[in-house]
């Protein structure tokens, strides 16, 4: 089960994706102020300078442990209208809130009276400047917070486990029999997936896969144990899972003038794995290979470069497969100490050119290698060409996964 502190970065990164321009936050019962994830405005300049103050530090501890279960509207001590919504019935209740304005009658009046000279005076100018912050709301508020409800409920603490492995099955079961029923389709009427006519149904097919991949990673996200059941074990054709992955992601990489190259050798290119894991692992670094890939140009297309070689790692042969993509540097700290395989790590550099994501793709990854008995490097090389405003490195995710699952598991 992943901890409230792991769930709580997967939701900050979200949060920054969704609700950029609005100034969100989250607190847990601890009576902390929330901890906001708005990238462009963040926290007004009136709570920056509150928070130096013990005193009024602790009336704002006070105040957000005595926040009612609901949806409420209320004006916190130090005068920010905020909107909010609290979970009920968890063990570890959690709080979303919306800053949507300023009154600053209501600021702690008395507690300013009390203090020094410069303190004061730091205090009151950030009043004046708080009072033309700019609290931005250009996502609908009760929108946002309906959005958010049913994420809250069942998001944290104890309850988030059990709820989201109850969803995936349930998003699995009719999305898995949406699958058959298109493939029955097509084998019926002979349908020609290049034929021009069927676009909507190609779509269709490409959106359940999507829907599908991301309900298998959430299930895997969330449960406790992912050891492979020797029942579960089949023979799968590594280069096939690529080339198909290669295949979805190809409307992705022509947007981007990017070309997925395979350089085969006679390897053998089978192993043994549960097949539905080891698609969610090429998933995950092949999608990032080509988000975290700087575009090509029309007539010169950047290449992403996909390695196979077989090799032993301590006396067991093995299927070594590279991925090797130009994109932004990952830093040594980050590889030595593996930081980018923590679940909601996103890198130093991945918010470069407004790249999105949620820090959970190589966590999942590296979990399902190792439940193989595999293992996954790192390697970030910068090129020298690089300039200071453009730093391209030459990345490579290197996958060794064993020709065969163990004898004396399987």
């Amino acid at each position: 089960m992943i901890s409230l502190k792991q769930t709580l970065k997967v939701l900050k990164n979200h949060m920054r994706v969704s609700l950029r321009h609005v100034p969100a936050g989250f607190a847990t019962d601890s009576g902390a102020t929330p901890a906001y994830a708005c990238d462009k405005y963040g926290l007004p300049p009136i709570c920056k300078e509150s928070q130096k103050h013990n005193e009024i530090r602790s009336i704002c501890s006070n105040f957000y442990k005595s926040l009612q279960p609901g949806e409420h509207k209320v004006i916190c001590p130090i005068g920010i209208n905020i909107s909010y919504l609290k979970t009920n019935n968890a063990p570890n209740p959690m709080a979303f809130f919306l800053q949507t304005g300023f009154n600053p009658e209501t600021h702690c009046g008395n507690v300013i009276k009390n203090l020094n000279r410069i303190p004061k005076k730091a205090i009151k100018n950030a009043l004046k400047t708080t009072q033309s912050f700019r609290f931005s709301s250009s996502i609908d508020e009760s929108k946002t917070l309906n959005l958010w409800r049913r994420t809250l409920e069942t998001l944290f603490a104890g309850r988030v486990a059990a709820s989201m492995r109850i969803l995936t099955h349930q998003i699995l079961t009719p999305v898995q029999g949406a699958m058959s029923d298109l493939e029955e389709i097509k084998h019926k009427h002979k349908i020609d997936k290049y034929n021009g006519d069927e676009k909507p149904l190609i779509l269709l097919e490409a959106n359940i896969d999507e829907i599908n991949s991301f309900a298998k990673q959430i299930h895997v996200l969330l449960s406790e144990d992912i050891e492979p059941s020797p029942q579960r074990i089949r023979k799968v054709t590594v280069h096939n899972v690529i080339k198909n992955i290669c295949g979805r992601l190809e409307s992705v990489a022509t947007k981007k003038d990017l070309m997925f190259n395979s350089n085969y050798n006679n390897g053998i290119k089978v192993v043994e794995a549960v097949p539905d894991q080891i698609v969610i692992v090429f998933k995950c670094l092949l999608d990032n290979a080509a988000k975290y890939s700087f575009a090509g140009k029309h007539e010169w297309k950047r290449k992403i470069n996909i390695y196979y070689d077989d090799t032993r790692v301590n006396d067991v042969r093995t299927l070594k497969v590279s991925i090797q993509s130009y994109g932004c540097p990952i830093t040594s700290d980050e590889i030595r100490e593996r930081k980018i395989f923590e679940l909601g790590y996103r890198g130093e550099f991945s918010g470069d050119r407004g790249r999105q994501g949620t820090g959970s793709g190589l966590y999942i990854a590296d979990r399902i290698i190792n439940a193989h008995y595999g293992k996954i490097e790192v390697e970030s090389r910068i090129e020298e060409s690089s300039t200071d405003d453009l730093q391209q490195a030459l990345n490579t995710f290197t996958v060794f996964w064993p020709r065969f699952f163990p004898e004396e598991i399987a």
